[in-house]
């Protein structure tokens, strides 16, 4: 009926008809915003609420952008009133057939009354909505969003007139970047999510806002400076200067940033009020996004009236938007530590995490135990476990600066083992739901490997009623932060892997008691460290890939093999040695085949056998002392046609017979022969 009204007034030409209709469909969309955001909770699990929230997002943001365009085209051309109200009245045929696929659902207060004075009810509904510090804030961040469009969009047309020199073409095109790219940023923000209510990634993408805002009005501010009164520019002029593409990229980064910023205030909204009071604290936020709207239009029309120019509206808004970056930080210090701790580790560590599976999903408690390789295990479990847990830490720990200041957004609980009572506290949180992390080695590993297990994470576990859930952290023992400087080669940014294993239950049978209990439960806890330890290793690669990867974490300079002659080479030096020895060996040897090694207890021995190995065949250690016939019953059994032995070993051992029983059998490879040509 609006409608149908306003294209009566169209074609008649009745303006003030047009603002009656205008001011009835404004009164309408303030009606359907609240349903339409309150509803989508009932309809959507709690995975699929951001990514809706997204898509409404992006899909209001293309309505507004399509009906910009379509309708000032439209305008334009012959009979453009009547093209505009069919192109209405199709508009409001296809919603009104639309709602009837809306799925009906139950009223959550059909109790409730609204009465005619609009005053009152506008007072009730926005006093309601503000009246938990909590959803405040959560409002006047979104109602932030909408200040800073307001700003943006009203001053889309003069800015581009007045200080690009461009026609009414270019100023079209910044509003189409403008407005896709907050649905951009809307399913961008829904895919990286994944589905998680939370409001981590908002101050970061406030920041960016800044930042782009700031170099916006550097860009606009030289051309204002530099470009001359003219006829003012085509689109296709526009683009052709490639001074303007800096103006583009920025407009459409900034609203990317928008768009990421708003979807997951919107969600948090939704979620964090009762179903009864859902639509009407919307509506509230929508009061609250038209008064900071006004106070938008305040401000520019101040600013713009004392002397300042188009561009510096964007510093200003950089500087404000900044301090409401800083004080959501401030509200949410421990997402935002978390967010960050994830970048920072991603981007220097490549933190990959597997088994995200395995992480349980109800409320039941959990004793998270981690082994402990470097003072980067507990920042990376703050930042990558998928809820925050409570971190036992030692009293002497706790004590340190640097501890203290984890200790100020973090929950620590200080653990002191001398004090058996000292765990209560812990075990109480374990019962109410929370899970809790233990390092049950107690201090980084000095050796590489698993230290000695105490039973405490177990005793806390059985107490608390409690699973453990075992989780691996590997790669971070070869940073400065580890133990190992002189056993391994430190490298700045190595790959950290985090592996969350599945739960394991505490099942030790209740008629062990005393001492023999507290020794039960610390063999269960080890038995599962170890067991983590082993499924998270990789046991299905070659040994000569492990003598490559031992390369990358020891060093080429890294000695590993002596004999006799007290002469030690290093990972280096049996790489080097293993490849020339392949190559010459490998004429005389087919792929897969099983050789034998006739060798003693040498430094060439080991080279030879990961020669072998990395040739693809099989190394068969053959022992002397089993005597000729043992040895020839081997041979025949593993099938072997090669032998692969050493004149010195023959003369010193006195080996001729066997040697030349050998002969008969298969074919001496003699390591003098090649000595050599290979440098061994």
């Amino acid at each position: 009926i609006i409608l149908l009204t306003a294209s009566y007034a169209f074609i008649n030409n009745h303006v003030w008809l047009l603002f009656v209709c205008l001011c009835l469909a404004g009164l309408q969309s303030a009606l359907f915003g609240p349903t339409k955001y309150s509803i989508l909770p009932e309809l959507l699990k709690e995975k699929e609420l951001l990514v809706g929230n997204a898509f409404v997002q992006a899909g209001t943001f293309l309505s507004i952008i399509l009906g910009t365009i379509i309708g000032g085209l439209l305008i334009l051309g012959d009979h453009g009133d009547v093209a505009i109200s069919v192109v209405l009245l199709i508009s409001a045929g296809i919603g009104w057939f639309s709602s009837f696929f809306i799925p009906v659902n139950k009223s959550a207060n059909p109790g409730l009354k609204l009465t005619p004075n609009i005053v009152k009810q506008t007072y009730q509904v926005f006093s309601l909505g503000i009246k938990h510090w909590e959803i405040r804030r959560v409002i006047f961040a979104i109602s932030w969003f909408w200040f800073l469009g307001y700003v943006i969009q009203s001053q889309l047309y003069p800015l581009t007139a007045n200080v690009l020199l461009a026609d009414e073409q270019v100023a079209v095109l910044l509003l189409v970047m403008f407005t896709i790219g907050i649905g951009m940023g809307a399913l961008l923000c829904g895919k990286l999510m994944a589905g998680e209510i939370s409001a981590r990634l908002v101050p970061y993408a406030c920041v960016a806002m800044s930042i782009l805002s700031v170099d916006l009005y550097f860009s606009l501010n030289a051309l204002y400076h530099t470009n001359q009164v003219t006829d003012l520019k085509k689109i296709s002029v526009f683009i052709a200067d490639a001074r303007h593409w800096r103006v583009m990229i920025d407009m459409l980064l900034l609203s990317i940033a928008a768009g990421f910023y708003i979807v997951p205030l919107y969600t948090l909204l939704q979620k964090r009020v009762e179903n009864k009071l859902r639509a009407r604290t919307i509506a509230a936020n929508n009061i609250s996004n038209a008064l900071f709207m006004v106070l938008a239009s305040v401000l520019v029309i101040a600013v713009l009236s004392i002397g300042f120019e188009i561009p510096d509206l964007f510093w200003m808004i950089a500087i404000i938007n900044f301090l409401v970056a800083v004080y959501i930080m401030k509200i949410i210090p421990k997402q935002t530590l978390r967010t960050l701790g994830r970048v920072l580790f991603r981007f220097l560590y490549r933190v990959d995490v597997k088994g995200l599976e395995n992480y349980p999903q109800d409320n039941a408690p959990y004793v998270i135990v981690a082994n402990h390789i470097s003072l980067l295990d507990g920042p990376l479990l703050m930042s990558y476990m998928p809820e925050l847990p409570v971190f036992a830490i030692n009293t002497d720990v706790n004590k340190k600066w640097w501890a203290k200041i984890f200790t100020q957004f973090f929950e620590m609980y200080p653990l002191d083992a001398t004090q058996p009572m000292a765990v209560k506290g812990l075990v109480k949180m374990l019962r109410s739901g929370r899970k809790v992390v233990i390092f049950p080695e107690g201090r980084i590993t000095s050796n590489g490997a698993l230290m000695k297990i105490y039973e405490g994470p177990g005793k806390i576990a059985e107490l608390g009623n409690a699973k453990l859930l075992p989780v691996r952290i590997d790669g971070a023992q070869y940073t400065a932060f580890g133990r190992l400087k002189e056993l391994v080669r430190l490298r700045l940014f190595p790959k950290i892997t985090i592996t969350i294993c599945p739960p394991v239950a505490i099942d030790v049978p209740k008629n062990i008691r005393g001492n023999a209990r507290k020794l039960a439960l610390r063999r269960k806890v080890y038995d599962v460290m170890t067991d983590m330890i082993y499924r998270t290793s990789n046991t299905s690669g070659t040994l000569y890939k492990t003598l490559l990867e031992s390369k990358n974490i020891y060093g080429a300079d890294h000695e590993v093999l002596e004999d006799l002659e007290r002469k030690p080479i290093t990972l280096g030096r049996v790489l080097l040695g293993s490849v020339i020895l392949g190559r010459k060996l490998s004429p005389y040897l087919s792929a897969k085949e099983n050789v034998g090694m006739l060798l003693p207890n040498a430094v060439a021995t080991g080279v030879s056998f990961y020669a072998l190995q990395g040739l693809g065949v099989v190394p068969a250690m053959l022992n002397f002392t089993a005597g000729k016939n043992s040895l020839l019953s081997a041979i025949d059994t593993a099938k072997i046609k090669t032998v692969i032995t050493s004149h010195r070993f023959i003369q010193l051992g006195q080996l001729e017979e066997l040697e030349n029983v050998l002969k008969d059998k298969v074919g001496i490879i003699y390591l003098e022969d090649i000595k050599e040509r290979i440098g061994l």
